[in-house]
C-alpha cells in the first residue's frame, strides 16, 4: 500500500508568491520616513528672515549725491556686499551707457562707504 502522494502544482510557493502584495512594504515605508524627517529637520533649521542679525548703516558719498542705505545682515562683509550692489544699482539709476568715468565713480562710491 505505498501509494505515493502527488501535490498539486504550486502548493510549495513562498509566502511572498501566495500573497498578492498589500499595501507598502518596509523598505518603501522606511525611504519614505527617512526622506520626510530628513526635509523636516533642514526646514525647521532654516534662518527666519527677521533674525538676520545685526542692521548696519553704510552712508555713500559720490561726487553729485550722497546717501545712506540701511542693510541687515550676520557679518559686516555681508551687509557690505549687500549694500554695495544696491548702490551700483541706485548710481546707475536708468542709465543705458555710461562713461568710463562714470563707471569708475560708481565702482569708487560703492566700494568705499562709511559706517
Amino acid at each position: 500500500m505505498s501509494q505515493s502522494k502527488t501535490w498539486p502544482k504550486g502548493c510549495f510557493k513562498s509566502y511572498q508568491e501566495q500573497q498578492p502584495n498589500k499595501g507598502v512594504d518596509m523598505k518603501t515605508a522606511l525611504l519614505v520616513l527617512i526622506l520626510a524627517s530628513s526635509y523636516f529637520s533642514t526646514s525647521f533649521a532654516a534662518i527666519n528672515p527677521a533674525d538676520q542679525g545685526k542692521t548696519y548703516n553704510f552712508i555713500f558719498h559720490g561726487p553729485k549725491q550722497s546717501f545712506t542705505i540701511e542693510q541687515k545682515g550676520n557679518t559686516y562683509e555681508e551687509a557690505y556686499e549687500q549694500a554695495a550692489q544696491s548702490c551700483m544699482i541706485q548710481m546707475r539709476g536708468n542709465a543705458t551707457k555710461l562713461s568710463e568715468d562714470q563707471k569708475l565713480d560708481i565702482v569708487d562710491t560703492c566700494a568705499n562707504p562709511r559706517t
